[in-house]
């Protein structure tokens, strides 16, 4: 066990009870049973192996107390304002309590501890925040669990604009990238090349494309038909194109419906330039982006005749689409999650950052990082817990990012997971089972 984190338990011998009379060991035996039910209610011992609650009593009489939503909001917004009430379950300890008194004192309220409405109205509207150093064990680094893991704190703007600043900002896949897009679907990689990327998206379908996203797929397959492209130009001269750069070319697919002989050709012309550079707000954050506009001439019956791309560097793909049919009728996707499955890595090393994972969505500070990285690997993560919102069906959910540091290529895997109460964990809409619907969050 790498890490524990337990409160204050009083143990109770026997043998001193003993000494004392009947009486005496009736009564202070009773004493025994409340004070180690007391103590128990608010004992979580958390292993940094398997990131599991022991103690069955204590967890048992943990639920009989349930968590006020009031109070959950209150030690949120006490968080982030820099005060420490500990993690954010719903229940009015006497840290949030001691939380709530310094807040108080700092704003001018009248210091007694309590949440009322007043107290709430201004931690809403983002009273005093606290500027002095954390000095409490809480500020001490949290562990994370898996062959020679360590952690350590440090702010972060999850919150603010993540910036195109990348150096290299050619589009970067590795196998078992999972997007999850506004519109429900997921698009995850199943094949690298050294120019070419295998996609299958949740609905069935598959292509392989060029890294260069802006350019047709060379080969694909849907539910009823199948196809092959291709282009009379390097995948190199489209990208990356400079501000205001636009290029031309030819592209010759043919397609036939499955199951038939019939082949379809269509004859193409492409163009695609770069335009401005802009700042965008998708589910999964705020990205600097690289914008990039195709159009295509003649347009297939029921296709798309402009799409726009907006390219994170950052996140090393595009972080939002637009499509125009003929008609002008646009049809939008925003990436609300990207997870990363490294499947290469051993199981201990998965297991330890989803403990983290877990550990830094339930009590973590907002933009405040958790730096993450493990003997087993050599990716070097920070795990950087960002707004709480309510989606819907009232589920509880928090956006959050892993951002990649050297060796491995500067990246940010933004994500929202959400409370799931039956299964006591933080689950990523889309991509967990039993997890809420995107729909939830985007």
């Amino acid at each position: 066990m790498l890490s524990t984190i337990v409160t204050a338990r009083r143990n109770i011998g026997r043998s001193a009870l003993a000494e004392h009379g009947a009486t005496l060991r009736r009564v202070f035996g009773c004493c025994a049973v409340a004070i180690l039910t007391v103590t128990l209610v608010g004992c979580e011992q958390f292993s940094g192996n398997t990131g599991t609650t022991s103690g069955t009593v204590g967890a048992s009489a943990k639920r009989e107390v349930q968590p006020d939503k009031t109070v959950r909001q209150a030690q949120i917004l006490l968080a982030d304002l820099g005060y420490d009430p500990g993690p954010a379950d719903g229940l009015l300890g006497n840290r949030t309590t001691q939380a709530i008194r310094e807040y108080q004192k700092a704003a001018g309220l009248p210091v007694d501890g309590k949440i009322n409405a007043r107290l709430m109205k201004s931690l809403g509207s983002g009273g005093p925040r606290k500027t002095q150093a954390r000095a409490d064990s809480s500020a001490a680094p949290r562990q994370s669990p898996g062959p020679a893991a360590a952690a350590s704190e440090q702010r972060q703007p999850v919150n603010d604009v993540y910036s195109a600043d990348y150096g290299d900002i050619q589009p970067i896949y590795n196998l078992g990238d999972a997007f999850v897009w506004s519109s429900g679907h997921v698009d995850t990689v199943l094949r690298v090349g050294a120019e070419n990327v295998v996609w299958r998206s949740s609905d069935g379908t598959g292509h392989t494309a060029f890294r260069s996203f802006a350019l047709p797929p060379l080969e694909w397959q849907t539910e009823s038909t199948e196809g092959t492209s291709k282009i009379d130009v390097e995948p190199p001269a489209i990208w990356p194109l400079k501000i205001g750069d636009e290029i031309e070319f030819e592209v010759e697919s043919q397609s036939r419906k499955l199951n038939e002989e019939e082949v379809r050709e269509v004859f193409e012309t492409w163009r695609c330039a770069r335009g401005n550079d802009n700042t965008i707000d998708v589910p999964a954050g705020r990205f600097e982006t690289v914008v990039v506009t195709c159009s295509r001439d003649p347009t297939p019956p029921g296709s798309w005749r402009k799409r726009v791309w907006y390219y994170a560097p950052a996140v090393r793909h595009y972080v939002r689409r637009d499509s125009f049919d003929a008609n002008g009728q646009r049809r939008r996707i925003r990436l609300v999650s990207l997870r990363p499955a490294w499947k290469d890595w051993p199981p201990a090393a998965r297991a330890g950052l989803d403990w983290a994972i877990q550990d830094t969505l339930t009590k973590g500070r907002n933009g405040m990082g958790v730096e993450w990285r493990s003997s087993g690997v050599s990716t070097k993560l920070m795990i950087v817990p960002g707004t709480e919102f309510t989606g819907s069906g009232e589920r509880q959910c928090r956006k959050y990012a892993l951002i990649q540091s050297p060796p491995m290529a500067p990246r940010v895997y933004p994500a929202i997971s959400c409370w799931d109460a039956d299964r006591a964990k933080w689950l990523v809409p889309g991509l967990d089972d039993a997890a809420a619907p995107v729909s939830a969050v985007r």
